[in-house]
């Protein structure tokens, strides 16, 4: 079973998304929502590398 540290690296962006999301029409959740998905994109194809 592979190590998931580069994914778990990325909680606090996620809590952070999480507390911007409670004033969805601030630019700041758009643009942490933007972060997140681009975050979280890179650490799930770094893990299927890395798996592969």
């Amino acid at each position: 079973m592979g190590q998931l540290h580069p994914v778990l690296s990325n909680t606090h962006v996620i809590q952070n998304a999480l507390q911007a999301w409670q004033h969805p029409n601030s630019d700041q959740a758009k643009y942490v929502e933007q972060r997140v998905i681009k975050q979280l994109l890179q650490a799930l194809i770094f893990e299927d590398i890395r798996v592969c």
